[in-house]
């Protein structure tokens, strides 16, 4: 059939080569997209972490003696303000969390949405084409019999 509207002058010789590309570009824009939401993911998993945010990870190691007991003896006059600060920070990092968490839903629900709409475009596309593929082909039948 599509030989035939090919002949005809119907369909362009690279009708197959263009849809072939058509299909591709779109795949690949999909692909992209998924690529980034796991991209996504990924930092949000480390910007969740808990244990990103201690006095435990300040180090107070230095080359001299000297200078690893200046750093000890600061660190225990610092204790609470590095607290505090460490538990702002987990707070902060949680509210950006929930944020990205959030705003990541938003991106996937798009691209479902996305991906739904294009499925329903090219349905339609291959619903046309069949339909007109079928007036052809009675069209083809009429004239044939008369």
């Amino acid at each position: 059939m599509v030989r035939e509207r090919r002949t005809v002058g119907d369909y362009s010789a690279d009708l197959e080569h263009d849809l072939d590309r058509y299909y591709r570009e779109i795949m690949i824009g999909l692909a992209r997209e998924a690529e980034r939401v796991v991209a996504i993911r990924t930092a949000l998993a480390q910007i969740g972490d808990p244990t990103r945010f201690g006095q435990n990870r300040i180090s107070t190691s230095s080359r001299t003696v000297f200078g690893r007991l200046v750093h000890k003896v600061v660190a225990r006059l610092t204790v609470r303000q590095v607290h505090g600060i460490t538990a702002q920070l987990r707070e902060h990092a949680a509210w950006v969390h929930t944020a990205v968490e959030n705003l990541t839903e938003i991106i996937e629900s798009i691209d479902e949405v996305e991906r739904s709409t294009i499925n329903r475009r090219l349905t339609s596309i291959v619903e046309r084409l069949t339909i007109l593929e079928e007036d052809r082909r009675r069209s083809d039948d009429l004239a044939t019999r008369q």
